[in-house]
């Protein structure tokens, strides 16, 4: 068990950065399951946190909580995406969407009346590092001139389905904690939706 002022320390920590961990909590329905969660609240005796997977709030004892050791995400590069996504696609796959998942991109796509998966994609996840603008101008003799600028995005990571406008995000941990929000907003939606 993690030692209760280190884990009081992590916990406020992350209270107080918004930042999704990983824990071990042995209690509730699933006792010893690998939890995602963001802290919300901290009491002498309990945690409040937004159960990422579930997408509610929960209240934790702290005497049946271990903080794990195992990275919720790789930190950075586009690669994080497949690691914040690729241990959740039992979960997403019993929300009942068909899940495409690249180390750039996740994708969640509604099945048909036939089972198969629409083409276009309910809820989205991707990383694009650079934007950039295509400058046209001439040079002194009137020939046509193309310069690219690229430029990297402070908020690489972006997040949309059905019901969500496009978000950038500066983190791959908070894109994959909205992503699967959505994917459990969506889903019943999704499947409802017309053909």
């Amino acid at each position: 068990m993690t030692e209760r002022p280190a884990l009081e320390q992590r916990l406020a920590a992350a209270i107080e950065t918004g930042e999704v961990i990983r824990i071990v909590y042995h209690g509730g329905s699933r006792p010893g399951a690998i939890r995602d969660v963001i802290p919300r609240a901290l009491t002498a005796d309990e945690l409040r946190a937004r159960d990422v997977t579930a997408g509610i709030d929960k209240t934790f004892l702290l005497a049946k909580i271990d903080i794990t050791d195992a990275p919720v995400t790789a930190a950075g590069g586009p690669q994080s995406i497949e690691a914040a996504i690729g241990p959740r696609i039992p979960d997403l796959q019993a929300l009942g969407w068909h899940v495409v998942l690249t180390p750039t991109m996740a994708t969640l796509h509604a099945p048909l009346k036939n089972g198969k998966p629409r083409t276009a994609a309910s809820v989205s996840l991707w990383f694009e590092q650079y934007t950039g603008i295509i400058v046209v101008d001439q040079d002194a003799d009137g020939k046509a001139v193309e310069q690219e600028e690229r430029w990297t995005s402070k908020a690489p990571y972006h997040v949309s389905s059905t019901r969500l406008h496009t978000r950038s995000l500066a983190t791959c941990w908070k894109a994959a904690a909205l992503f699967l929000e959505e994917a459990r907003k969506v889903s019943t939606r999704s499947r409802e939706g017309p053909e």
